[in-house]
């Protein structure tokens, strides 16, 4: 498993990438689900890992074919994945939590940080095919892409929903984010993938002038300003980004950057930071 959202805290889940050779933990998952998890999951009782035909579940390249876990201790608790339709840029769309980790967001987390690297790989539909009376896997979806339409035939709901709209819009904000006007339609879709994205309320300060700077901001919605000693003020609105230059040379920040109203903002640290100089790098 390769790491990608680490755990908050003691006993909190992390998200990782699942690889081909996480063959056991994926085993040792699977008898972590109750029968009817497994049903709801499969659409049919299986009584062993290898009737799941494990070699297909860990056949992922983290391109077509990709699965985000949930990990706790070293161990799988949820799985997201899709497939991608040959030649299409719909996949089949697939989660599954052990019971008792269920109904604890953990599949809106999964669900959001697979989106992210659908958009990424150019995915931009889901395909799926859930049992007609699993509620809380069709709540999900319909939180998830409000408006869904599902049409079911003996039992079974079937659905085509566009990849959630807040990885496309956070696509369009990269899209027109100055610093990044030179890189293509497919490096800002690789970018998306090291991009988290924080709701700030209005007056919180995401920046001290003089004080090491530790993180890109890109205003998604609402408003910064960045405030400077020399009484300096600059308006900061969908697009406009801080902390560029400082990042780059891990410099000081040169501004005081404060909420204006409640916002949207994306943000990198400087490890995610790594990924845009090695993207830009590329191109000289």
């Amino acid at each position: 498993m390769t790491s990608i959202q680490a755990a908050a805290g003691s006993g909190e889940v992390g998200l990782a990438r699942l690889e081909p050779s996480d063959g056991e933990a994926l085993r040792r998952f699977f008898y972590r689900l109750s029968p009817e998890t497994i049903y709801r999951r499969f659409l049919s009782p299986l009584a062993s890992p290898d009737q799941a035909r494990p070699e297909r579940l860990l056949d992922v390249e983290h391109h077509e074919r990709e699965a985000v876990v949930g990990v706790i201790a070293g161990e799988i608790v949820g799985v997201a994945r899709y497939f991608r339709q040959p030649g299409t840029d719909t996949a089949d769309l697939a989660v599954v939590v052990a019971d008792d980790w269920q109904r604890q967001g953990l599949a809106t987390r999964l669900l959001r940080a697979l989106a992210d690297t659908a958009v990424a790989e150019g995915v931009h539909r889901f395909s799926v095919t859930i049992q007609g009376d699993n509620r809380p896997a069709l709540n999900l979806l319909r939180r998830l892409s409000p408006g869904v339409k599902f049409a079911i035939s003996y039992g079974v709901a079937e659905a085509t929903v566009p990849v959630w709209t807040e990885n496309l819009d956070r696509f369009q904000v990269l899209r027109s984010t100055r610093e990044l006007a030179g890189c293509s339609d497919a490096e800002i879709r690789s970018l998306l993938l090291y991009v988290d994205e924080v709701t700030v309320p209005a007056r919180r300060r995401l920046a001290a002038e003089g004080q090491p700077t530790t993180q890109f901001l890109i205003v998604g919605k609402g408003q910064l300003r960045a405030l400077t000693a020399d009484g300096g003020s600059h308006l900061l609105e969908a697009g406009d980004s801080f902390g560029w230059t400082a990042m780059w040379d891990r410099s000081a920040s040169e501004a005081t950057v404060v909420a204006e109203s409640d916002a949207r903002v994306l943000v990198m640290g400087h490890g995610q930071f790594r990924a845009v100089k090695a993207v830009l790098s590329r191109q000289r």
